[in-house]
């Protein structure tokens, strides 16, 4: 799991994600980690019912979808 500078993960996420991926028994899956970014005067949500509910109250939208919407679309190899 590759992160970018601009991306923090929530806590506890790389024991979750081994937890999850060592439990799993699919071995051609690839699983699609989606980064949010959340207003600053927000508190960070630790769950997904939290970070559901700020994007609800319009405190945390899809990373970069206002900046660079283009962004979060699979490369385009062929153009």
């Amino acid at each position: 799991f590759l992160t970018d500078i601009d991306i923090i993960p929530s806590p506890g996420l790389a024991k979750n994600l081994s937890r999850f991926l060592n439990s799993n028994t699919c071995s051609k899956c690839a699983y699609v980690i989606t980064p949010y970014e959340v207003k600053a005067n927000s508190k960070f949500p630790t769950s997904k019912t939290e970070l559901q509910t700020l994007i609800d109250n319009q405190q945390a939208r899809l990373f970069h979808q206002k900046v660079f919407a283009q962004n979060q679309f699979a490369t385009n190899s062929s153009m």
